[in-house]
């Protein structure tokens, strides 16, 4: 369970940096100025702030840890996906906000679990902690710029559908843990 999680952060990790880090440019290239464009990327940042607040309320929800990250993780990559192709600029912002909070949420959703693993608890926390954090910065570093951006060749389209995907294998593997 605990490289489960480790794998589900990994590709969280890798589709938010995705975003977060060729957001502006993405928007720039349909002629969106830079401005405009940099206040998207906020917005989207500022959602994702908040999905740490929201993560709580959905898995109260849902009655399951299990079922909020793996709704999560699929309306967040359908956000990653496809959001940033809006036209209309309210609701590119609104789109952005709202990938921002389901994309924020899996984060510390995900950082909690080892501790509630029976076989973790208080006394592996750290080791398991370690190890998840490790798997997750990997995802951060090494996805984007390293195997996401060179497979999609410069298209962007290309490159938020395999972040887009990315969330959705974190969604399977969050539904494994045990």
């Amino acid at each position: 369970s605990v490289w489960l999680i480790a794998f589900a952060l990994f590709f969280v990790m890798a589709a938010n940096v995705s975003i977060g880090s060729y957001l502006p440019t993405a928007l720039a290239s349909r002629d969106i100025s830079s401005g405009t464009a940099g206040t998207m990327a906020a917005v989207y940042t500022i959602g994702n702030l908040l999905g740490c607040f929201v993560a709580p309320v959905l898995i109260r929800l849902l009655g399951s840890q299990k079922k909020a990250l793996a709704l999560s993780a699929l309306l967040a990559g359908a956000g990653v996906a496809f959001a940033w192709k809006i036209q209309i600029l309210f609701l590119l912002a609104a789109a952005l906000f709202l990938t921002g909070i389901f994309l924020g949420g899996l984060i510390p959703t995900l950082l909690g679990l080892p501790v509630q693993l029976p076989s973790i608890g208080p006394v592996y926390a750290g080791t398991a902690g370690g190890l998840v954090g490790t798997i997750q910065l990997l995802g951060a570093v090494l996805m984007p710029g390293h195997i996401l951006a060179p497979l999609a060749g410069g298209n962007f389209t290309a490159l938020y559908l395999l972040a887009g995907g990315c969330l959705l294998i974190s969604g399977i593997l969050s539904l494994q843990i045990r």
